[in-house]
């Protein structure tokens, strides 16, 4: 994991997103991008041009200064190479711009609060990001404190990946901070499948250099069933991996973007299933 990709709006959610991505980054050694995206206020069209120019110039130069101050006020909070770029545009355009133009490893975004697990939704940013299934995500909600990933929950099926990548960032992290890595299949049981799962088996191998786990659930609700199983292992941290077409789509009648994105004390990583 080389860069880290930090949008921010400066907010208390935003802040800790920060305080997130910083700990991995410094486990990982990688290079921090902070991210402020901005965007000039529709006027009338009867507005004269000078004024509207006038207010383009306030904006841009309040979107500058805030991010002056924020700079000033996290630099230290840090130990690895941070750059702070301000970008004039729409948010989620300029997340994804950015993104592809630095390259970025992961997003990591605030979330707004939820009651329970899955109980409320992800800012519309976010989830906006997550749904492009373009690159990895880390919804950190604003009550996530780290303490390490001694346990990384992975809800998974038996469906294999289109491409071995999808878990890099998975295994990056775990590799990081040592992790177990719990996996948690919500179809049922190999012997009810008539031995057909070559996706445990691509896991299998795919995890080979980890501390693996593999556990499995007939509960229906998968969402009570994942979030039991972050409870009784103590999981820091919930992957899922958002395919387009599949299992997590058929199984809430929604995408998993918006089915599994809903929590309030755990950060959920969601994998892009790769081409």
């Amino acid at each position: 994991m080389k860069t880290i990709l930090v949008p921010t709006d400066f907010s208390d959610n935003a802040r800790q997103a920060f305080a997130y991505a910083a700990r991995i980054a410094e486990a990982t050694q990688a290079h921090l991008v902070v991210l402020h995206a901005y965007n000039l206020i529709p006027t009338d069209p009867l507005t004269p041009q000078a004024v509207y120019t006038g207010l383009a110039e306030t904006i841009a130069e309040q979107a500058h200064q805030s991010m002056a101050a924020y700079q000033e006020e996290v630099r230290e909070t840090v130990n690895v190479p941070v750059t702070f770029e301000t970008r004039l545009g729409l948010v989620t355009d300029v997340v994804l711009r950015e993104a592809q133009a630095i390259r970025a490893d992961l997003i990591v975004m605030g979330t707004h609060g939820a009651s329970g697990l899955f109980g409320g939704a992800l800012g519309s940013i976010t989830s906006a990001v997550i749904e492009r299934h373009v690159l990895p995500v880390l919804a950190v909600p604003p009550n996530a404190v780290f303490n390490g990933l001694d346990t990384i929950v992975f809800g998974a099926d038996y469906h294999e990946f289109r491409n071995s990548l999808t878990l890099k960032p998975l295994t990056e992290l775990a590799q990081a901070f040592d992790s177990k890595i719990h996996i948690l299949n919500a179809t049922p049981v190999p012997e009810k499948m008539g031995g057909n799962y070559t996706g445990e088996e691509q896991l299998e191998r795919l995890l080979r250099n980890h501390r693996v786990c593999f556990d499995y659930t007939d509960e229906a609700d998968v969402e009570k069933a994942l979030t039991q199983c972050m409870k009784d292992e103590k999981g820091s941290l919930l992957v899922l991996v958002a395919r387009q077409r599949g299992f997590w789509e058929g199984l809430f009648h929604r995408s998993v973007t918006r089915s599994m994105a809903l929590h309030s004390r755990t950060p959920l990583l969601i994998l892009p299933d790769l081409l």
